[in-house]
């Protein structure tokens, strides 16, 4: 997959960040390719055997994104969703969810 100049640049400011922090949200207009972003940061947090929950407000935003995720660098046998109906996969490193599913289901803060 290959970044926009634009893209990038917001990878590596939310990179930048989380040095520092340990949530960061990147915010970006319809259409410039959150899930892209999302995907590239995701890969290089799982290279480094992190664990990353992906959150989308919409039960067709999960979906997409999952699929997604899938056939980026992050992989199929690597991305499980939190969500009603959903198979459950607690040991994938890659996880996607509704903030709306997290909370109802109990999960921490």
């Amino acid at each position: 997959m290959i970044l926009r100049p634009y893209q990038k640049q917001a990878c590596a400011n939310v990179a930048r960040k989380l040095r520092d922090l340990r949530s960061v949200l990147l915010v970006a207009p319809t259409g410039s390719g959150k899930t892209v972003m999302g995907s590239a940061l995701i890969s290089n947090r799982v290279r480094k055997g992190e664990r990353v929950l992906f959150c989308a407000h919409r039960r067709e935003l999960i979906q997409q994104s999952a699929k997604a995720l899938r056939k980026s660098s992050v992989g199929a046998h690597s991305v499980g969703v939190i969500a009603p109906g959903a198979p459950s996969t607690p040991s994938l490193p890659v996880q996607v969810a509704s903030i709306q599913t997290l909370l109802s289901r109990g999960f921490p803060d």
